[in-house]
């Protein structure tokens, strides 16, 4: 700090440290040590593909003039047009009886496909980084990830880790809350549980289609079974698609109480 080295004591309620993978060194798996190389590579990729542009966006004159006429006052004026030529510019070329005694211009170009190593360097470094960062790279692979099964395969994977830290990140907070709570309290125990939702927003068509398709093959079922010794079970059937059902004679509800807050809350039902 500003003031000097100052130690961080675990359990004062002055730091929050976050260590999910293991209590020793646990800044060995994190995904910044992976981006460094990769970043730098894009870096670099970027340098020199812009010098190599440099270089083959600005072609060589070659101009050509007869023999022994590089002293002339015309093959002087000659030579001073390209000095101070343009864009759409025009360069008169008197012509000789023979090559040698002609005036020419040629573009000398560089020509090369290197081109493409730089291009190659920067997508295989955003592709690294966002494996780094992402844990796929299937949601935002430039439309090359192919069908959109790989990309919810993708969305899974990211959300596996969305989920991770955020219940990491909760567990670590409670040193802090135990601090926070003991304070007020008394007793650490009565420390709020942080949850994040991290849950993605619910598809509202997705989850319309599923039950008009549910209550279609419940209706059907109804009317196959009606003939039957048996019955169906609207209400499991229901339930296995997802949908909410109450009572008609509905209890008294247990009593409930907020163990949590964030841009979430979640409620936890006690016994009563």
């Amino acid at each position: 700090t500003r003031t000097g080295t100052v130690e961080i004591i675990e359990g004062t309620g002055q730091w929050i440290i976050y260590k999910p993978f293991s209590e020793d060194r646990s800044y060995m798996h994190a995904a910044i040590r992976c981006l460094p190389e990769w970043f730098l590579s894009a870096q670099y990729a970027r340098r020199d593909g812009n010098r190599f542009s440099e270089v083959h966006g600005l072609p060589v004159w070659l101009p050509r003039l007869p023999a022994n006429w590089q002293q002339t006052e015309e093959g002087k004026a000659y030579v001073e047009s390209f000095l101070n030529i343009g864009s759409q510019s025009v360069v008169p070329t008197p012509r000789g009886a023979t090559p040698e005694s002609s005036y020419d211009v040629d573009l000398l170009e560089a020509q090369s496909n290197a081109w493409a190593v730089f291009e190659f360097l920067i997508k295989l470094a955003a592709q690294k980084i966002r494996l780094c960062i992402l844990g796929q790279d299937m949601t935002s692979s430039e439309g090359t990830s192919g069908s959109f099964a790989k990309s919810r395969v993708g969305y899974d994977v990211l959300m596996s880790i969305v989920a991770s830290d955020a219940e990491t990140i909760g567990e670590d907070l409670m040193c802090l809350l135990r601090v926070w709570a003991a304070y007020l309290s008394g007793d650490e125990e009565l420390a709020p549980i942080p949850v994040w939702d991290y849950d993605p927003p619910e598809d509202s068509k997705a989850i319309a289609e599923t039950m008009n398709t549910a209550a279609d093959a419940i209706g059907k079922w109804v009317t196959i079974m009606a003939s039957k010794p048996e019955r169906v079970d609207e209400a499991a059937m229901a339930r296995r698609f997802g949908i909410a059902l109450v009572s008609s004679n509905p209890e008294t509800p247990p009593p409930t109480r907020t163990i949590m807050y964030n841009r979430h809350v979640r409620i936890h039902r006690l016994a009563a």
